[in-house]
């Protein structure tokens, strides 16, 4: 019995956390972005602003990625502790 838990705990929670702690969000953050390029007034103005515009994305991306894997890490811990409770 302990062999098979071992075996199921390798072969379907292991996939699982590693899911989650590499979790990587698929939105794109356009939303975050603070300045048109189309306004810019010439292509060294326009690679800055997009620069500008990347980094804040990334920002924004990082930080929800961050959230998620600790929410559901969290609720995983929570999950297993009323389990052991019950």
């Amino acid at each position: 019995m302990i062999i098979f838990f071992l075996f199921l705990s390798k072969k379907v929670v292991g996939p699982f956390y590693a899911y989650w702690s590499n979790y990587c969000t698929l939105r794109s953050y356009v939303w975050k972005e603070e300045h048109d390029t189309r306004d810019a007034q010439d292509r060294r103005v326009r690679r800055l602003m997009e620069q500008e515009n990347k980094k804040l994305r990334d920002k924004a991306k990082k930080e929800r990625n961050e959230e998620i894997r600790v929410r559901r890490l969290q609720y995983i811990l929570i999950s297993k502790i009323d389990f052991k409770v019950h």
